[in-house]
């Protein structure tokens, strides 16, 4: 016979609650979830055209990595958003709209492990069709800051306000901005 063991219901904590809201709203906003892996090449700050200061290129090198593609800790989801959106341009689908929620990994001074921190990233490109009877609307800076106002709406009841960001050299001036909130 079985031992009887009762079985309490699952306790999520804020986090995994936040995470899965936030999950649902990039779902519901049309996007699609990719997860990407933690290990990048260290290659992929040269692509970005990072100067060699640049606090990104500030990471954690694996001691026994398998490959030379996966020997640092991401310190931002754009390297592997962007290998995403690399792999479907090579099989010709242009149109794309992902999120990515996962952690990124900072030298911690004070400890042996990793601060590990939790972003949100998204990549439109293409044009995008809710439905047949809708007309296809191409996505833009326009498109991606409405679906970052609605996030921020739906988690936290606050509309962003936003201001033109000229400061980092991987992003064009006038196509790029900080997201504030009150």
């Amino acid at each position: 016979t079985l031992p009887h063991i009762e079985m309490e219901p699952e306790q999520k904590t804020k986090l995994q609650i936040l995470e899965n809201k936030t999950r649902n709203i990039g779902e519901k906003l049309g996007l699609v979830e990719v997860i990407t892996y933690s290990f990048i090449n260290p290659a992929s700050f040269d692509q970005l055209n990072l100067p060699k200061e640049h606090e990104w290129r500030q990471c954690i090198k694996v001691a026994n990595p398998l490959s030379e593609e996966q020997s640092v800790m991401r310190t931002t989801l754009l390297p592997g958003l962007l290998s995403v959106s690399e792999r479907n341009f090579s099989r010709r689908q242009r149109d794309l709209g992902i999120f990515e929620l996962g952690r990124i990994f900072l030298p911690d001074q004070t400890s042996l492990l990793p601060e590990e921190r939790l972003h949100f990233g998204a990549l439109l490109t293409g044009s995008f069709s809710p439905g047949w009877l809708w007309q296809e609307q191409e996505l833009n800076f326009y498109y991606l800051k409405g679906l970052v106002e609605r996030l921020l709406t739906e988690l936290i009841g606050q509309n962003p306000n936003f201001k033109t960001f000229v400061c980092d050299p991987i992003f064009h001036p006038g196509r790029a901005a900080q997201v504030f909130l009150a």
